[in-house]
């Protein structure tokens, strides 16, 4: 399927309508990311492994995507062709990555959305590496090293080959001026 450079795909529970503006990804958990990034940047592994270790299951999910944020941040390259993840819209480039999406992670009452993009920037790469390393107490020193690569190959672009035979989800970050055209009865 061919790309459509202001077409994008959006999965969303509420119903937006057209021309609904909407809003960059913050994460989970600010409290939780800064803490992870508190604690990467001290090397207080043994610490943030015991927090994800005794937290709650929900909980447990805050810390970790947390760690996640917090270490794709730390190796974003510093420059405007790479804004953060947490100031940017996530999208996805075609709507098989969109459906994938909302049956892996979303009940199916979530909406697909056609949107566009009105901004400044555009950062082209694939979900699959935010979700390649599993975050665990045991063995977090590797854990993190891992996750580094991780983000190195996200903010690279590069397409994820430990996803064959499926196709990876393609995602854009766009800057924050992206609006809703349609939704899609899929």
């Amino acid at each position: 399927m061919a790309l459509d450079s202001n077409r994008y795909y959006k999965v969303l529970s509420p119903r937006f309508t057209p021309g609904y503006a909407l809003r960059q990804y913050g994460g989970i958990c600010t409290g939780c990311r800064k803490q992870a990034a508190d604690d990467l940047s001290a090397g207080r592994l043994e610490e943030l492994a015991a927090r994800i270790a005794n937290a709650t299951t929900q909980d447990r999910e805050h810390i970790v995507n947390g760690v996640i944020e917090a270490i794709f941040d730390e190796v974003r390259p510093r420059d405007p062709l790479h804004p953060s993840r947490l100031r940017t819209v996530h999208v996805f480039r075609d709507i098989e990555s969109a459906l994938t999406f909302r049956a892996r992670w979303r009940p199916p009452s979530y909406r697909i959305y056609v949107v566009a993009h009105e901004g400044m920037y555009r950062h082209d790469s694939y979900m699959d590496w935010t979700n390649h390393t599993p975050v665990v107490p045991t063995g977090i020193d590797e854990a993190v090293r891992s996750l580094r690569n991780d983000a190195a190959e996200y903010w690279r672009g590069s397409r994820p080959t430990f996803t064959a035979p499926n196709q990876p989800l393609t995602e854009s970050l766009l800057s924050p001026s992206v609006r809703v055209v349609e939704a899609l009865n899929v």
